[in-house]
């Protein structure tokens, strides 16, 4: 599951994990907003004492309901993305995805598709030989 959390302004602060920094989670778009699916790190930014007050969950996406099966899924859309690095920088940074797993355009729209996004100006070139 992604959860977006949201501050109040741009903001960045220590991710601690086992009572060491490793590394920070920064609420710099225009939206001051931070999303991952990376549990660890979910955990350890609500355990913050700041958590609540600088900065709180604004959504979670993804959660499923174990009653309900529900065959579609809503994407949301990034039309504006023309570019395969753009993309595999939206991941990285916004989503929380490793570098490692964004290697080739399959892998890209993959994880994105995954994380409940879609790049629908992005088209995979097949080689005319």
């Amino acid at each position: 599951m992604i959860k977006v959390y949201k501050a109040h302004n741009i903001l960045s602060v220590p991710v601690v994990v086992d009572g060491k920094i490793t590394g920070y989670a920064e609420f710099k778009d225009e939206n001051h907003t931070f999303r991952t699916s990376d549990e660890i790190l979910q955990k350890a930014l609500e355990g913050l004492p700041c958590f609540g007050s600088l900065f709180k969950l604004s959504e979670s996406i993804g959660e499923s309901d174990p009653a309900k099966d529900l065959p579609t899924k809503e994407l949301k859309e990034f039309s504006e993305i023309t570019d395969w690095q753009d993309a595999k920088d939206l991941l990285r940074k916004d989503y929380g995805i490793s570098h490692q797993s964004l290697n080739t355009p399959e892998n890209i729209l993959k994880k994105a598709s995954e994380a409940g996004i879609s790049f629908p100006n992005l088209k995979i070139e097949e080689n005319k030989e």
